[in-house]
């Protein structure tokens, strides 16, 4: 387990390590643990992992701790939260790949940080830099999906009040929803980094690979050696004007003109 100390104190505060793999995507656990292990573990953090996957799948590495369940990953982080009790909990999927060694410093920094502000959640993958002066800020209310599940850390109070008997969608959802019709400006003690701490880069979006994250990948000297789909340039410009949007336009906006347009026959994935 890694500690760290909140300041001016002597208690030790501890931070857990909880990994998602799936097996449609199995091929992937050897390439992330590659990575875990050169960019994040050589630097000396030991975390203690634990692994989930929805069937039985072949590790390079024999874990003590795998859960195996077909539930929806809140419900099993839940789990392993309440046999496994733990200040803090680092959730990553297993297409969220530690690219590029962390700097150690700066992720110390962040781990005092998190004491600091009493953080429950954060979203582990920055959206934007708009607060170029600190590494992370407050959530907005309306701020589109910057409460996901990709890569994210949060306290054992968080997990085990919010992660009983929803899936991922859920949770997301509530916090779009929150967004649309709370009057709070911010996500009580929810953050997300500005900055890439952990330089952690998402592998699969709906079934396709982010080719960014494939050249990542090549660079560390990871060749996949199967037949992938790439992301093509329509789904790439959708991402970019999703990416305006969210910036642009109110999430109250955005759910009128979605209502609007989906009685004109169109079609979307959700409201806002």
């Amino acid at each position: 387990m890694v500690y760290g100390r909140r300041k001016n104190m002597r208690e030790k505060v501890g931070y857990n390590l909880i990994v998602n793999f799936s097996k449609k995507y199995d091929y992937i656990a050897n390439y992330f643990i590659l990575l875990l292990n050169k960019n994040l573990l050589s630097l000396g953090y030991n975390f203690k992992i634990f692994v989930c996957v929805d069937e039985v799948i072949d590790l390079p590495i024999d874990f003590q701790n795998v859960y195996v369940s077909n539930e929806p990953l809140p419900v099993k982080i839940r789990q392993i939260a309440i046999n496994n009790p733990s200040d803090y909990y680092i959730c990553l999927l297993g297409d969220a790949f530690i690219c590029e060694k962390v700097n150690v410093e700066k992720l110390n920094y962040f781990f005092e940080e998190v004491l600091n502000e009493r953080m429950s959640y954060c979203n582990l993958i920055p959206k934007s830099k708009i607060n170029r002066k600190r590494i992370y800020q407050i959530i907005k209310a309306n701020r589109r999906y910057s409460v996901s599940f990709i890569a994210f850390l949060a306290s054992y109070n968080f997990i085990i009040s919010e992660f009983g008997g929803i899936t991922d969608y859920d949770f997301e959802n509530k916090y779009l929803l929150k967004g649309l019709n709370s009057k709070e400006k911010f996500l009580e003690n929810m953050y997300i980094v500005t900055n890439n701490i952990f330089n952690i880069y998402h592998g699969i979006s709906n079934g396709k690979w982010i080719r960014k994250t494939y050249r990542k990948l090549k660079s560390n000297g990871i060749n996949i050696d199967r037949r992938i789909v790439f992301q093509n340039p329509l789904d790439i410009f959708r991402e970019f004007l999703f990416r305006v949007s969210n910036i642009l336009f109110p999430l109250k906006f955005r759910y009128v003109i979605k209502k609007l347009l989906r009685h004109l026959g169109f079609k979307f994935k959700s409201d806002y």
